[in-house]
């Protein structure tokens, strides 16, 4: 008989003790809150992870698009136009753009009141158009900066708070070209005719503005030289990379300026995935409490199979058939359940009415990563089996003649 008894056999006992606990109602009940412990569980793990997913990727599309991912520059400061350089960085393989630029901070004078800002000298001509300030120009085009030598285009907040109109001209003071005179020391001045402004969302449409290189270089009287190519990646999070790929010259990027604040959204997405996936390790610890008092249970049935010729092997596989498929429904249904709450938040919450509580007038960002999804499937269903070891080893180690011995 023990020749017919195959790991089918283990499959199909095991999922009759799946939906039968006898008269032990209690662990009928814990077995049934811990395969509901692991589908909210994992649910919150995708929805969470998905909005987190959502806020890195539209701060990394907002404010890394607008600000220079990599400035290839030297010690001084400033660097000489050189077009091997442009050729050794446009070789490497995820390099999407190289420009020159000089980086300024000005204070702008309409008519009516001043503001600090921070210029971006450029070349029209050579300035990519894909760029997010360059896409989102709202009127006047960016070779408005081409056609008017001593033109400027603004961010559309700091454009708003100088009450400006297209083709009026405001008055730039630039501090690092200051020049003495017999009365004393007195900015690099010029009047610019403003030509149009950008929205680009982010907090750049109040402090920057794009002027001409060329106008830049006569004002600042820098002959030929700029501060450094402006460097576009595929991908803002390679320029670590970057930096070990590019060593020629000295770079400076984003790590700068935004460094801390991605790190610290990198630092909250890992807190929220450990204390997420502490529920589902809550749930797991619920699935092998309920094996236990499973196998304790069912000493006797175990006893008499053992007698009938199953092998402790196959006890084993029938409890471990048992806790993965508890497991297994939680883990599936709370992955359906979290992509479509991932899908549909924004709906879900207008629908509850409390979207004036979290949204503010605006929709939640939500990225669905499949590989993360998939992570998330893997651990859960391994935290599954290594609960199921245990009792199913325990179960495997019963003695029929002891378990029986007062029958």
């Amino acid at each position: 008989m023990s020749s017919h008894i195959k790991n089918p056999l283990a499959l199909y006992i095991g999922l009759r003790y799946s939906g039968a606990y006898g008269n032990n109602k209690f662990a009928s009940f814990v077995s049934i809150m811990s395969m509901i412990g692991v589908c909210l569980g994992v649910a919150a793990l995708i929805v969470v992870a998905s909005v987190m997913n959502g806020l890195e990727d539209n701060m990394k599309g907002r404010v890394l698009s607008v600000i220079p991912h990599a400035i290839v520059t030297s010690d001084t400061g400033f660097i000489t136009p050189d077009d091997s350089i442009v050729r050794e960085i446009k070789q490497i393989p995820y390099v999407k753009s190289v420009s020159p630029v000089i980086d300024l901070n000005a204070i702008i004078q309409s008519q009516k009141k001043l503001s600090a800002v921070n210029l971006i000298a450029i070349d029209a001509a050579d300035y990519p158009k894909g760029d997010l300030l360059a896409s989102s120009l709202e009127n006047g085009q960016l070779d408005s900066l081409a056609m008017t030598p001593y033109g400027i285009i603004l961010g559309s907040r700091i454009a708003q708070e100088l009450d400006l109109v297209p083709g009026e001209q405001v008055r730039i003071m630039f501090p690092l070209g200051a020049r003495y005179t017999l009365t004393g020391k007195i900015p690099a001045q010029r009047l610019f005719t403003y030509v149009g402004s950008f929205y680009s969302g982010a907090e750049v449409d109040g402090t920057v503005g794009l002027i001409n290189l060329d106008a830049s270089r006569k004002i600042m009287r820098l002959g030929d030289k700029f501060t450094g190519y402006r460097v576009w990646l595929e991908d803002p999070f390679m320029i670590e990379r970057f930096v070990g790929d590019y060593t020629a010259h000295k770079v400076t990027d984003w790590r700068k300026e935004k460094g801390p604040l991605f790190q610290a959204i990198a630092m909250e997405k890992k807190m929220m995935t450990l204390m997420l996936f502490l529920i589902v390790f809550v749930a797991v610890f619920n699935i092998l409490s309920s094996l236990i008092m499973m196998v304790i249970d069912k000493t006797k049935e175990i006893a008499i199979l053992r007698t009938m010729g199953l092998k402790s092997r196959t006890v084993m596989y029938v409890f471990m058939t048992e806790g993965l498929w508890c497991g297994l429904i939680g883990t599936v249904f709370g992955t359906l359940i979290g992509l479509i709450c991932a899908l549909y938040l924004n709906e879900i919450l207008q629908f509850l009415g409390v979207a004036h509580m979290f949204l503010l007038g605006q929709k939640l960002p939500v990225l669905i990563e499949p590989l993360q999804i998939a992570a998330v499937i893997l651990c859960s269903v391994m935290l599954t089996t290594i609960a199921t070891i245990y009792p199913a080893y325990k179960a495997a180690q019963i003695l029929p003649a002891e378990a029986l011995r007062y029958e």
